[in-house]
């Protein structure tokens, strides 16, 4: 299987956060949240980088700066 996108990648691993951050959340296990947060901050740091590869720098400061607070938030709260 041949990967056209960092989008192709992205869906994947978004789909794999929101299921770990609902069993996180069901279980109340922190260390399966932290696991959801990174991932969530690794889309957003994949969108960073399809924004910055097309141009579009404004995109790419908001993901950036969206990724960066997600793990400055798990950092500040772990």
């Amino acid at each position: 299987m041949k990967i056209n996108s960092t989008t192709d990648v992205l869906i994947p691993i978004l789909f794999f956060a929101i299921v770990i951050a609902v069993f996180a959340w069901k279980t109340q296990s922190i260390t399966l949240f932290a696991i959801a947060i990174v991932s969530i901050a690794i889309v957003l740091f994949g969108e960073a980088l399809q924004a910055y590869q097309s141009k579009n720098m404004l995109l790419f400061s908001q993901q950036l700066l969206r990724g960066l607070g997600l793990i400055t938030l798990l950092v500040i709260f772990l």
